[in-house]
Formats: structure tokens, sequence, C-alpha cells
């Protein structure tokens, strides 16, 4: 019998009250810092970004699911353990099958006071969306309300110095703590006092008189610089070989030129395709096209919509910046290329007072979708442009399936919780002197004046396209463990991004691109997994348990389905321990959700245990809870592995593990899947390597696992890439058929880019990153190249390499391809930074594109000339620094 985690006593999980989480933060690079953390230094306003800070990191979910779902002819009713005035019920079922399974039974959470609230507990009806934007409304109302209440809480329990504030003495707070020395702060708040003065953002940040115009910046930080030194090419194969393989190439007339994605019928967002007559590259804020049989004399280039623009950092005037636009993803299918644009705006010389601040937020992220017609290309003209629209939010991911007819795109935006608990923060003048019972009286008074007219805000700034109908209602959540359940009116995890899900026809575009969106509240973001007609979101939550002083993380999981009408509706939800880094550890099959996610525990000494498991959640047939059916732990039990890599296919998972320390012999695994409920390990091989990477691939026939890593030499810690070949014919007995280990010192993109590998016609394509130090001129020296490998049943032997150009100078701009290879008619392309190289499979050079040509060339100066001399002249030193540009185009 499979044992529910839910109930699982032996699990780590905390089993009290979560406390103090991670905030979940917008690591999107176009977001700026958060405008409460850019404020103007002072007495009352430094503890006002530290509170505002606290709620920032407090806020987590809004509507986040838990549960498992059952049937049963047998009901053992517990009353569960729980201080909000709420019914709090955990069933134990038999579903008549003999296997026992567990489910919340759940209504309302209550609170407690100073507000009354009441927010809906998870259940199987947070899937039906709502009838009306109206009924969102007011469910956010209610969330508003409980986070507001233990805002309250926590600033009633911890700034009680605020009751001895006088209005009186600036210097009340330095006194309140014993300090006598006020220089630093008064100092500070002069000269930050006169840096800001009246200039203020749109959103509240000020404006330091040190800033500089976008302008003003040197050229380099808008062009990349490479090295000039021309690829060389070396093969490394003898005579014999090169003959051999020679032979072998070309009687191979195939190509490969699909994409390297986990699924099949599912491209993942990617930056270079190919559709077999072309190439497609985004290069920056321009798409770059050339024909894939090589030839470079024209190629079509087309810049991405969106003016740029330009701002006076000290303005006082209002004005908005726009940065160039930047290609996150391309999508390709069926005579349309999909492209994500995002943009960064940034205003300057607006008031605060000026406009509220939003609560819905993208940080001035401006994001786009573009559509072109690729079934005829003109090389050296643009593409043509089919359609063009607008999304909300920023990108998170996204994929294509039926062809490419339909892409999915994932966006994100933030939640800024300062909104709603300015007013009630302890340190709002208003609440100078104020003992705690009258603290909490007026910010109860000032809460509920404002709760309302902050849920509508909310809505509003949703933007959402369609109606509420597709919307996961908003639902608190629960601890992991129901041995204690969670008191959700002490439970900072209330909010924290908003999440939509764009179903786009690209097939239909034509001016507007025809659209459906779903969406949820979610306490974090990552990668999506997408088959062609189910979508999970996973996102995960940190739980700390302030009594016995341990942490630990779990995920929570919502389930989109392909509706009739072919646009995804959520249908389900689950819950397991752990943390999905990545959707190559999640599958699914007839039904069931296959999941190997990062599981630790710290204890109060500081010690991690990993709980290494698989899960299987079955599916419900109709919308509904997924199920916990099956569960195995991987690697033993001492709890001293983590899955470092995973493949599944078919009834069998592939699993290799990993430590955090400097050992080899690592485990690999092999996972029989056949019956769901019973998942176990069936065979296991001792590997001297990390497995950054697996893949199935055949070989004259055969199935093997190729595995990607890095081995470390345990005496001088050097470490080397490694290439596994593990024979995987008989599941119980895996054997390592091939081994291979590249010089000291090389590393490749492939063991966390998985679109740069490709295995084609027992050949092995990956980028090879060489850096060597040379001890007597105290100097680093850089390979930059793709290394070929011929693959047999029991040798891994480097055939060729393709030596690209070396990047001497980064320089903020993000003009650059990744790695990427293709074979077209038995030759092969390979493609990184700035240049395509082909070749054939012998490693004769046959053509070079440079994709900087036509740009403009520019050098970087040293770090120095951009941070004194152009950054803060003031403090200049070198005078001579002058900028040296390439104005060719």
């Amino acid at each position: 019998m499979a044992e529910n985690y839910l109930w699982d006593n032996q699990s780590p999980n905390p089993t009290s009250d979560v406390e103090n989480p991670s905030p979940a933060a917008n690591d999107t690079a176009e977001s700026p810092s958060n405008p409460v953390q850019d404020r103007a230094f002072s007495t009352s306003k430094a503890v006002k970004v530290a509170l505002g800070l606290t709620a920032v990191a407090g806020a987590v979910a809004l509507g986040v699911v838990l549960g498992l779902n059952s049937s049963s002819d047998e009901t053992k009713v517990i009353q569960a353990a729980s201080s909000a005035s709420a019914v709090n019920t955990v069933v134990a079922e038999n579903n008549g099958s003999g296997k026992a399974t567990k489910s919340i039974n759940q209504d309302f959470s209550a609170s407690s006071g100073p507000l009354e609230a009441k927010v809906k507990m998870v259940s199987s009806s947070i899937t039906n969306g709502y009838e009306t934007c109206s009924d969102l409304e007011k469910e956010i109302t209610e969330a508003l309300k409980l986070y507001m209440i233990n805002y309250i809480k926590s600033e009633a329990e911890n700034s009680e110095m605020y009751a001895n504030c006088d209005p009186d003495n600036e210097n009340w707070y330095w006194e309140y703590y014993g300090y006598d020395d006020y220089y630093y702060h008064d100092h500070y708040n002069n000269e930050t006092a006169e840096a800001n003065e009246t200039v203020t953002t749109k959103k509240g940040i000020p404006r330091s008189s040190i800033k500089q115009t976008r302008s003003s910046l040197p050229l380099s930080l808008q062009k990349q610089t490479r090295s000039s030194n021309q690829s060389v090419h070396t093969k490394k194969n003898s005579k014999d070989d090169k003959t051999s393989r020679s032979k072998r190439s070309g009687g191979a007339e195939g190509s490969g030129f699909e994409q390297n994605s986990q699924n099949d019928n599912v491209n993942e967002r990617d930056k270079v395709v190919s559709d077999g007559s072309f190439i497609y590259a985004a290069y920056g804020d321009v798409l770059q096209v050339w024909s894939a049989d090589g030839s470079t004399e024209e190629v079509s280039i087309t810049r991405m919509p969106g003016d740029v623009k330009d701002c006076d950092w000290n303005t006082t005037e209002p004005c908005t910046s726009s940065s160039k636009p930047s290609i996150q993803a391309l999508f390709l299918g069926n005579g349309r290329l999909t492209a994500v644009v995002s943009q960064y705006l940034y205003d300057y010389g607006t008031s605060e007072t000026d406009q509220a601040q939003p609560i819905i937020t993208d940080y001035g992220t401006k994001l786009a979708v573009v559509v072109y017609d690729v079934s005829i290309v003109t090389l050296g003209s643009p593409l043509k442009e089919l359609a063009y629209e607008e999304l909300t939010g920023s990108f998170m991911d996204g994929g294509s399936i039926g062809n490419g007819d339909k892409t999915v795109i994932a966006t994100s935006t933030s939640i800024n919780t300062w909104v709603m608990v300015e007013d009630i923060s302890r340190s709002q003048p208003q609440y100078c002197g104020l003992n705690t019972t009258a603290y909490t009286e007026l910010a109860k008074s000032t809460a509920e004046s404002q709760v309302a007219s902050l849920a509508k805000q909310m809505v509003t700034e949703l933007e959402l396209v369609n109606d509420c109908s597709s919307i996961v209602q908003v639902s608190s959540m629960l601890d992991g463990s129901i041995d204690n359940v969670h008191d959700l009116t002490e439970s900072d995890f209330l909010l924290g991004y908003f999440v939509q899900l764009y179903t786009l026809d690209v097939s239909s575009a034509d001016g507007d691109i025809p659209s459906t969106v779903s969406g949820s509240f979610s306490p974090s973001y990552g990668n999506l997994f997408l088959t062609d007609d189910f979508i999970a979101l996973p996102s995960s939550i940190y739980s700390y348990n302030s009594t016995t002083e341990s942490s630990s993380y779990s995920t929570f999981i919502l389930g989109f389905d392909l509706s009739a009408d072919g646009d995804f509706k959520p249908s389900s939800f689950g819950h397991i321990p752990g943390e999905m880094y990545s959707n190559y550890r999640m599958d699914k099959k007839d039904g069931y959700l296959r999941l190997l996610p990062y599981s630790t525990f710290t204890d109060d000494t500081w010690t991690s245990t990993y709980l290494s498991k698989i899960y299987v959640l079955e599916l419900p047939s109709a919308s509904g809870a997924m199920s916990l059916v099956g569960e195995s732990k991987l690697f033993g039990e001492d709890g001293s592995y983590f899955v470092a890599s995973s493949r599944f296919s078919g009834d069998l998972a592939f699993i290799s593990g990993d430590v955090y320390s400097y050992v080899n012999q690592l485990p690999f695994v092999v996972v029989d899947l056949s019956d769901p409920t019973s998942p176990k390990t069936v065979g296991s091989l001792q590997v001297d390597c990390i497995l950054s990477y697996l893949e199935e691939i055949d070989v004259n026939g055969a199935s093997y696992i190729l595995g990607i890593g890095t081995e470390t030499d345990t005496t001088t810690y050097e470490r080397f890439l490694v290439l596994a070949l593990i024979d995987v014919s008989t599941p119980s007995e895996p054997k390592l058929a091939a081994y291979h280990k590249s010089e000291s010192g090389s590393y490749t993109d492939a063991t966390y880019d998985f679109l740069s590998i490709r295995y084609f016609d027992g050949s092995l394509i990956i980028p090879l990153q060489t850096s060597k130090y040379n001890e007597t001129t105290f100097t680093f020296t850089y390979k930059n190249e793709f290394i070929v490998y011929d693959i047999s049943e029991t040798d891994i032997t480097p055939a060729f390499d393709v030596t690209h150009p070396t990047v001497d100078n980064y320089c903020y701009y993000d003009a650059a391809v990744p790695s990427r290879s293709f074979v077209f008619n038995s030759e092969l392309t390979t493609i990184k930074d700035h240049t395509a190289i082909k070749t054939d499979m012998a490693g004769n050079v046959l053509s070079e594109l440079d994709l900087d040509k036509g740009f403009n060339y520019s050098v970087c100066p040293d770090y120095d000339y951009y941070y004194y001399d152009v950054g803060y002249p003031a403090y200049a030193y070198n005078d001579d620094a002058e900028e040296d540009t390439d104005d060719s185009t």
C-alpha cells in the first residue's frame, strides 16, 4: 500500500505553524527593485522599509491547492487541532479497493479577529472558476482581510516601540535604542533628501542625483564585443578514422533539425529553430533567418516592434524610457513563426502622489507576441508580420502543440503587498505614541475602510482577457502535515503572483491572435510541464517550524486539461513534498502524473536530509483532486543522495543521484512504474561521475541511456566533462557500456541547456568550453567549440571539433544566440554566440556566417572607465579614457 504523504508520520514535513517563509522573488532581469526598498531613509521610514519587506517576504499565495481525491464506504472523522473558527475536518477513507486513501474535507477558514474574514478551504470546486468576476472580487476581499489581520497582529506584537514614539522629537527612535551620536543618521538623511528632492517615479521609486541619462552611457553597453580571432577547426580523428567517417556520412542522406525536447508532441521555448529549409535565430532585438544549405550571401533581418526611448535620469518632467525589445522565445510550426518579445519601460519625473501604486504589477515589463508568415521566406527582406498581441505580465514559460498550430504562453505578475498594508503599518505617523490596543483599533478601522476598494483595484488590474470562468477559485492552503492542521489566521501564506496561461491559435492569426486565458494566484512560479492535452503548473512553498526550528519545501500542482473548445481549463490539483526544479522531472502516462521532486529537510542543527522519492498522482476523470496512489524511495534509506537527473521512458524511469561533497561512485537506478500504485527500483549501478542529463538513444537498433555530466578528482579537485553510455536492455541489470572523460577544465552547456544536445545517426554533438590556467604567465586560455563524438555499443570516440570565436568582453547587451546544432543532408551547422559554421561530417568547413554583420561594433572600456568616468564622473580619475567605437553599419 502506498503511504499517503499527508498522513506519513515519518515524513520530515513541519507539523505546526509555518512562519517566516522565504520571499517569492520575481527574478526576471527586467524587474527593478521593490519600491519600498528605494525610499529615502528617515527615522520612521527606515522601519517602514523593514516592515514592508517583511510583508513582501510573507507574500506567497492567494489561491493554491491541497488535497487527495477518494471515495469511501467507511469514513472515520477526526477533528483537527486548529485555533481558527473554521470547520477543519480530516477524513480517512477506504475506497473499496482495500487500499486506504486520505483526503481533506474542509469548507472555510475563519479569522478570530480583529477583522472577520472567511477564506475558502481547498476543494474540488476551486477548478470550476467563477460565474462572474464579482464573485472573484468577493473572495479576494476575504483573503485580503485575512492578510491584513495577520499584518496587524504582527505589528502589534513586533513593533511595540512605536508606543514610545514622540512626534515632537525626531530622534526618539535612536534614543529609544540608546544611541547618542546621530551624525551618520543625520548626514545620510540630509544627503539623501537633497538627492531625492521632488524626484520620484510613478511607482514611488526615488531618483538619485548621481544617475545619468541612458544615452550618456558608452556605446559598449549597447553591443557585445567578440575577439577578432577567426574560428579554427581541428580534426581529432586519424586519417583512417576520417576515411571511415566520410564513408559513413556520405551514405547517410538524413537530416536532424527537430528540437531535442522532452516530449515529441511539444516544442519547448527556444531561441534558435529550423524547419529544414531555413534557420531562425533570435539575436537580441532582431530575428535573423538564413538558408539551411549554408549559403550566407543573404540573410533576412526582422527588427522587433517597439520604440526605444531614453530619458534623462534626473528629469523632473514626466518621461517614460523604453529599452530595446528582447526576444524571449521562438515557436515554429505550419508556416508560422511566433516570437515572444519583452521590453522594459521606466517612468521618470512623476511624483508618487500623481497616481496610486498598482497592486498587480509587472514592474515595467511590456510583453507581446508577434506571429510571422514563414511559408514563404525572401532572404534579404524582413519576414511578413501577420499579427501582434500584447499580453499581461512577464514571460514565464511556454510551448507549442498541434504541429505548432497552438502556442501556450505562461506569464506572471507580482502582487505588491505593500500597497495593502502601507496605511496599517505602525510606522505611519497616525499611530505614533499609540499603545497596542489603540493601534489595533485604528488599524482595524483603516483596513475595513480600504479592503473593498483594494479588492476591486486588484480585479481591475488583472486585465482579464476573457471572463472569470477559467480562473482558479481563491482558496487558502494548509501545512503539508495533517497531524497539526495549520492555523490560517496566523499564516503568512496569502499573496504571491498571478499566473496566466494564454492559449494562442497562431494558425488563425490575421491581424489579431484568437486566444483564451486561464489563471490562478500562485505562491511561486517556474517551468511548465506541457503535453499535447495537459499542463501541470507546480509552485513551491517554503515552510519553517519555529517549534522544532526545522524547515522544508512542498509543491502544489495545478492541472489544466485541453478542452473540446481547444483551450486549457483548470481541472485538477495535487500536493507532494519537495520542490519541482525542472519540467524534466515530470511525466504523464495513462492518466498518471509521475514526479521527482528535490526534497530536503533541515533540522535545528542545520543538518540536511534528502527525502529522495518518486511520486505517482492519479489524475481525476473529472475536475477534482489528484490522488497520491504510489511512491517509492530512491538510493536507499540514509538520505544522503538527491536526484541529479532523470528520464522517463514508458513504464521505466532512469534516475541518477548526487551528493553535496566531492565523491564519485554515485547511484544510477532504474524504476519500474508499470504498476502506478507500487513503483519500485529494479536495477542499480554505481558511476564515477555526476550525470546532469540523461537521454535514451538508439545505438544500432538497441536502447541505451546516454549520460552527460562531470567527474571531479577528489585530490586535485579538477573537473572533467564525462559521457557515459549505459546499457539498459535488461532493466534489472544496467551496465556501463562506454565511458569518456574530456581534458581537465572542460565543461558544457549541455548539463543545463538540454536543447544544445543533438544525437543523430550515431553521432553526438555537444558544445564544449575549456578553460586552462598557465601558472607561469598567470593567465587563462579559453576554447569555445562543438565536439562531435562517434557512439558505438562499446566506445565513445571524439571525431572532430568545430571551434567558434571566444567572447572577450560582456557588454550587457542581449545579442547572442545559445549553443545549437543541426544536420541538413549530412552536413553539420553549429551556432553559438555570434557565429554559425557549416561543415561536412568529416570536419571540413563549408561556410561561416557572422551574425554581427551589418551591426555596429564597439570596444568595451574597462570597468574603471565606465564606473568612474561615465557612471560617477565626480569621482573620475582616468581623464584620458576615451570610448573607442566603430560606427560602420
